[in-house]
């Protein structure tokens, strides 16, 4: 059930402020306001009074929030519903990164050969929102990627820990003195070699877009900012051709081409972790899925 647009609607209610609202909801303000001048267009009435002291609601505004959240306490009301009937029948399942979907592709028929009558639900998000979404009780299963394994959700299991290489067109003038894994880039080559660089990144919450963050505080380089895209692949894509640089996780290195790669310093690392829903290990089918991801993960990794 996808609602997350009643939801941009509640939080800019709640902020009255559109920036704080987008930082809320991990997405950009530009989009944000896009978004809401577009369902104003659809609606015919504006939903907001703008002012020096932010957003306030105008009576549509007011109609509008109120069913929205009626809306989305029905949803919550069903999921609570769902998490209380037997999990033999349907299992949601969500994933933060390209590598978890790939494993799934390995795992998912075998599965199914033994449990043919289990429904599996494959839903996508970052890592941030995703956690959300768990602590919710949205998502029984995730496949995610995050910096601190112990801050993601209670019953979680570490699949392996993942290195992000700087991804470098081989035209650029630093690939043209060191080939690939030949060096590691230190602030001072940041700053030197990739100061008019502009960066390609993943959307806010994601745990790319965190690593960067955290480079910028600790080395004190300010990327330029090409933009930031929903997946892994709009960036490989963009690398390949010469429009940037990027972050590119040791799983989605096989995508790129015409390109050097270099681990950082200090070396940027993430975690790829499964977490569960309190007491789903006590199913058979869920133990054994569980299990399955854990053997292939090693497998292909």
């Amino acid at each position: 059930m996808e609602t997350k647009y009643l939801e941009y609607i509640i939080t800019i209610a709640k902020e009255q402020n559109m920036r704080k609202a987008a930082d809320k909801l991990f997405v950009s303000q530009s989009s944000l306001s896009q978004y809401l001048n577009k369902l104003e267009t659809e609606v015919g009435a504006p939903l907001f009074n703008r002012s020096a002291k932010g957003l306030t609601l105008t009576p549509a505004g007011e109609l509008y929030v109120e069913t929205a959240q009626t809306v989305m306490g029905l949803k919550k009301r069903l999921y609570e519903n769902i998490a209380n009937l037997s999990y033999q029948e349907h299992l949601v399942i969500g994933t933060t990164s390209q590598w978890a979907i790939r494993l799934l592709t390995k795992v998912i028929p075998i599965f199914k050969e033994r449990y043919p009558g289990i429904m599996l639900e494959i839903t996508e998000s970052f890592s941030l929102p995703m956690r959300q979404r768990m602590a919710s009780g949205e998502v029984d299963f995730c496949l995610a990627t995050t910096l601190d394994a112990d801050d993601f959700f209670k019953e979680t299991k570490i699949l392996g820990i993942e290195e992000l290489y700087l991804a470098v067109p081989k035209s650029h003038h630093f690939s043209l003195i060191h080939p690939s894994f030949s060096c590691c880039v230190t602030a001072e080559d940041l700053k030197d070699y990739f100061n008019s660089d502009y960066f390609l990144l993943t959307q806010k919450g994601s745990s790319m877009q965190m690593l960067a963050d955290s480079l910028s505080r600790t080395s004190g380089f300010q990327p330029k900012i090409f933009g930031y895209m929903d997946n892994i692949q709009s960036i490989c894509g963009l690398v390949s051709t010469g429009v940037g640089v990027s972050l590119i996780p040791s799983s989605c290195i096989n995508e790129l081409r015409n390109v050097n790669l270099y681990s950082l310093s200090p070396r940027l690392k993430r975690y790829n972790v499964i977490c569960y829903q309190p007491k789903l290990m006590d199913h058979p089918y869920a133990a054994y899925l569980a299990e399955l991801l854990d053997a292939h993960y090693i497998k292909t990794n």
